[in-house]
């Protein structure tokens, strides 16, 4: 695939991230692989397959894509709509078996949420590993010999990521803005886009700057809140300077219109704001019901397998022979990974008042839109 197909294709599916958007399932052979090349899985979210196979070109290996309905990998895990039947149907079904003389296929770490890897190894027979993080990575695991280090685990949020949640944001609204305006006022629809452009790029390119200070990371970090609440201004700053020179410069409007666009950014900034938190990798969700939930580590559980370390996307863990120590526990975000893989039920979510959430709880019943495990598990 050119860059040009690539680009044009991350754009417009960025622009509509929110949306299901399937390819076609099945196994596709990269370079000239052979019986003993990799097999990497993935979900059928079209812009995950077109990334994954640019990512691997030059290298020889199998891609096999499971039904993951068209959603991104870490969501449909998360959800329930990719699961361990989805992995072991693949693998069945695809032909896989009599290309490759192994039985290794390497996972998604991001799909650690709702996969059980032991689960599909007894129905399957094929031996899991999980891959990095972030797609462009793979060259470095198979380096590393499928033993990534934390920096290939861990979830990141560079600013080409923030991108593209500036751009899965201002699509939407800007087309609903747009739609109301046809009927009202369509000359300002060119000033009122600019407006959501502008919102949208201030609040998530700068959000470096303020990640420090929103609910979610306030409370684990108050030594440094001075410095922090600094850098909030500073943003919140730049963002409204930059919004008020994109009106006079950009989008003249008379002035009669000027409170009603006034009043329109305000109202877009708390739309874009109000679950900033849950829009990152790095900070869970305002309004998932476990938000205030912590994951607890019973260490007479614990047998030291150490797959809580390889599936955590924030490496909240640091193995020790025979175990592992929850040493970074104001990195977690809740999202199940670790609970979910641990074979000897040595993990589990306790809310505020003590009552436990157990593995097997969140192993069932996952996460569902209003971010409570009310839906079942397919695995």
């Amino acid at each position: 695939m050119s860059f040009f197909a690539f680009a044009l294709i991350w754009f417009l599916e960025t622009a509509g991230r929110f949306l299901p958007l399937p390819c076609r399932t099945g196994l596709r052979a990269v370079g000239d692989p052979g019986p003993d090349a990799p097999v990497f899985l993935t979900g059928n979210y079209h812009l995950t397959v077109a990334r994954l196979r640019r990512a691997l070109r030059g290298l020889n290996c199998w891609l096999l894509v499971a039904d993951s309905h068209g959603i991104n990998i870490w969501c449909a895990a998360a959800g329930g709509h990719f699961t361990d039947h989805s992995v072991v149907s693949a693998l069945k079904t695809s032909g896989i078996e009599q290309r490759v003389s192994h039985r290794r296929v390497v996972l998604p770490q991001l799909a650690a949420a709702g996969i059980r890897a032991r689960r599909v190894t007894e129905r399957s027979g094929w031996q899991c590993a999980w891959g990095p993080v972030e797609a462009g990575d793979i060259p470095e695991y198979l380096r590393l010999e499928g033993n990534p280090d934390s920096r290939l685990r861990q979830v990141r949020f560079p600013w080409n990521r923030r991108l593209e949640m500036a751009l899965a944001w201002a699509f939407p609204l800007g087309l609903l803005t747009a739609s109301i305006l046809l009927f009202f006022a369509p000359a300002l629809i060119p000033s009122f886009l600019g407006w959501v452009a502008a919102a949208s790029l201030g609040v998530f390119i700068g959000f470096p700057l303020y990640a420090g200070l929103l609910p979610q990371a306030v409370a684990l970090r108050r030594s440094d809140r001075r410095r922090r609440r600094r850098g909030l201004l500073i943003a919140w700053g730049a963002l409204a300077a930059t919004l008020v020179l994109s009106a006079f410069l950009l989008f003249p409007a008379e002035r009669s219109c000027l409170l009603a666009q006034g009043g329109f950014v305000l109202l877009l900034l708390l739309l874009l704001t109000v679950d900033l938190p849950g829009s990152t990798p790095l900070l869970g969700s305002a309004f998932h019901a476990e938000k205030h939930c912590r994951v607890v580590l019973q260490n007479s559980l614990c047998r030291g397998s150490h797959d809580c370390v390889r599936v955590c996307p924030r490496c909240c863990f640091t193995p020790r022979p025979g175990g592992v120590v929850l040493n970074r526990t104001e990195r977690c975000i809740r999202c199940g990974a670790c609970i979910v893989q641990c074979e000897n039920d040595a993990l589990c979510l306790r809310d505020a008042t003590g009552r436990i959430i157990s593995a097997q709880q969140v192993r069932k019943r996952k996460l569902g839109l209003s971010g409570r495990r009310n839906v079942n598990s397919g695995g």
